[in-house]
């Protein structure tokens, strides 16, 4: 758990109602849900079907500790079917971020 947003922010945003209900669990408050834009057609037209996709997760965010990587991979681990684990964003301390 990170300190408090609201305490510091004139707004405090969220990606999707999921992460807003569990700030608000969290905090007593409600962020505002902006979700970000994405063209879903482009995504659609290169849809393959499940028996020709590789079997792979992938976490695309913020690389830091409260993002639960570490529980990921060992969940993946304990799992038959061992799919490739893809981790993508930005790493970030409290000194910089990359």
């Amino acid at each position: 758990m990170v300190e408090d947003p609201f305490s510091s922010a004139e707004y405090v945003l969220t990606n999707s109602k999921y992460t807003a209900r569990a700030i608000y669990a969290l905090y007593g408050k409600q962020p505002t849900v902006l979700y970000p834009p994405v063209e879903v057609e482009i995504f659609e037209r290169k849809r393959k079907p499940y028996s020709e996709r590789e079997k792979a997760a992938v976490m695309i965010g913020r690389i830091t500790r409260e993002k639960g990587h570490q529980a990921v991979i060992e969940a993946i681990a304990k799992t038959k079917s061992k799919p490739k684990l893809r981790i993508v964003g930005g790493a970030c301390s409290r000194r910089f971020c990359l």
